[in-house]
């Protein structure tokens, strides 16, 4: 006689009295013992890496994604480098960022990417965007 278990954290079966339990697809997880079901990540982009995700900070943006307003944004085509990896169950602000030579933004709004006048002797990338290089702020006359 088979004695019926809940399957693990990371696992779900739908079938009610059935002896196996299936891993979670990538883009979701089982954060609970005896889930019917796998939570998808809740930020619209967000990816797992693994398959049987236990818990939803296994919920991270792609490479070449950024996370913003709650979702996985596509990165954009220049002054950006956008790694993914940001674990969206923490919301704020994507701190894997990179700004690329020559580009800057206003006050971290890295939907509005800049081009430095002086090129990438005053704005030397690969810092976060969330701090604007003041030297390009001053070529663009905004200080």
């Amino acid at each position: 006689r088979l004695r019926c278990e809940n399957c693990s954290f990371g696992h779900f079966q739908p079938d009610e009295g059935a002896t196996t339990c299936i891993r979670c697809g990538l883009g979701s997880f089982a954060d609970t013992s005896g889930m019917t079901e796998c939570r998808q990540c809740a930020a619209a982009g967000a990816v797992t890496y693994f398959e049987g995700a236990y818990n939803s900070s296994a919920c991270i943006c792609p490479r070449g994604t950024f996370f913003d307003g709650g979702r996985c944004m596509i990165c954009p085509e220049r002054g950006l480098f956008c790694p993914g990896g940001h674990e969206v169950s923490r919301g704020g602000r994507d701190q894997t960022l990179l700004l690329e030579e020559g580009f800057m933004t206003l006050q971290g709004d890295v939907r509005y990417i800049l081009t430095c006048l002086n090129g990438k002797e005053r704005c030397p990338g690969l810092r976060s965007p969330y701090v604007a290089d003041e030297v390009c702020k001053r070529d663009l006359g905004l200080k």
